[in-house]
């Protein structure tokens, strides 16, 4: 048997081989030391112990260089109790960076305990290496022992039930992400043919409809079918947002243009609406980069419940100019009913309806203002909202003039 080999010290009867049942489950707590006295009387201060029913099983390793391979061999050890003389002066200290950095085990406990302080002060320890606790084995009593373990185990289980509540929550994601992509083939499918069919009978392509109400029910149908095909899209793009599946496609972008590409298919609502709609640009405006798809998209969705939530006669303003410090600011004002801070909170959540009269009145899926947000966070820019019941509301979108992948989501 090599020298190497002699320094693992695991115990047959303390099989660290994981169990059906979780609660029957050991905790494995590794000692790394030099000393096999050390080893023994940590064995002794231990033995018999549970921790949330589950019983506490003790590796052993008598160098640093073992204490790897036995990490390796085992990877849910929760604790390790490591000291730091050992092969070298600082034989310890490389393990706990090898834990951290080369095995990339961050959940693991990692308690550092000397006989020799002088080669390691406390203080040096915990600023420059990633260790959980630092003790003197002098002032390890066994109660002391079984405490430090404890907490250690109790940190562990913490880390682990996050990281796996986070696997969860990507599981249910990637599971959310799947579920779209078929909704969104298996809704728009059959709605895309009633539209084509409904737009077909609309031009009388195979002949002449028998009377005008026939006419009206067609383009009721039509209407209503692309009314229900923008709702399913920003339902689309909010999930998607959400789960992180949204890319941007950035590239420059003239705020004149965009602001102009935003009123013109937004005139017939607007005078349909007995609103006036127009747009103010002060100075010359620095290019963006930016999804101009993505940035008219929310632009739309904007002057769309600035119209929507107006009154005959109003007036939508949109207004671009340059705000300092590489951004752009592009405000949508309207004179309409207005909204408390509560509404604004409300407006804010995906599917959320202001309550009241004059906004029930008003057809929305409650997607606009949150899509609008998501929207500018994506592009690492920031959307707030004034509004004063019954004078109106301005919504501002402060965006970066740089490439959105240099800038962080405000």
């Amino acid at each position: 048997m090599s020298g190497q080999a002699k320094d693992v010290l695991v115990f047959a009867k303390e099989s660290a081989k994981p169990r059906e049942a979780e609660v029957d489950r050991p905790w494995l707590v590794l000692v790394v030391d030099d000393e096999p006295d050390v080893i023994a009387v940590t064995r002794t201060a231990l033995k018999g112990s549970t921790f949330e029913k589950r019983p506490i099983v003790i590796l052993s390793a008598g160098s640093a260089a073992a204490g790897r391979q036995v990490l390796e061999q085992y990877p849910d050890i929760a604790v390790v109790l490591l000291d730091v003389v050992m092969e070298t002066d600082d034989a310890g200290l490389r393990l706990a960076v090898a834990i951290r950095e080369d095995m990339q085990r961050q959940a693991v406990r990692i308690v550092l305990r000397t006989g020799q302080p002088g080669f390691a002060t406390e203080r040096e320890v915990i600023v420059r290496y990633d260790i959980n606790d630092y003790r003197l084995k002098t002032d390890l009593t066994a109660q002391t022992l079984f405490t430090t373990v404890i907490a250690a185990l109790r940190g562990f289980n913490e880390i682990m039930g996050r990281l796996r509540a986070e696997e969860r929550a990507v599981i249910a994601n990637r599971a959310k992400t799947e579920f779209l992509a078929n909704i969104n083939h298996e809704l728009r499918t059959p709605l895309n043919a009633i539209i084509g069919l409904a737009e077909l009978m609309d031009n009388e392509v195979f002949g002449a409809l028998p009377n005008e109400t026939y006419r009206g029910f067609v383009r009721d149908i039509i209407l209503s079918g692309k009314a229900l095909n923008e709702t399913l899209s920003a339902i689309l793009d909010v999930a998607n947002i959400e789960v992180t599946n949204l890319k941007l496609m950035p590239e420059r972008l003239d705020a004149t243009t965009l602001l102009q590409r935003v009123i013109k298919p937004m005139a017939p609502q607007a005078v349909t609406a007995g609103v006036s709609i127009s747009a103010e640009v002060l100075g010359n405006l620095p290019l963006i980069w930016g999804d101009g798809r993505r940035l008219r998209q929310m632009l739309l969705n904007l002057v769309s419940n600035a119209i929507k939530f107006n009154r005959k006669g109003g007036e939508v303003v949109l207004h671009a100019e340059a705000a300092g410090e590489g951004r752009l600011v592009l405000t949508v004002k309207d004179t309409g009913i207005g909204m408390s801070a509560s509404d604004i909170e409300v407006a804010l959540t995906p599917f959320g309806q202001v309550d009241g009269s004059l906004t029930r009145r008003r057809d929305g899926s409650g997607l606009g203002l949150p899509l609008a947000r998501m929207i500018a966070d994506l592009h690492g820019g920031h959307l707030e909202i004034s509004s004063i019941p019954g004078q109106g509301t301005a919504v501002r979108i402060l965006l970066p003039t740089a490439h959105p992948a240099t800038v962080s989501p405000a």
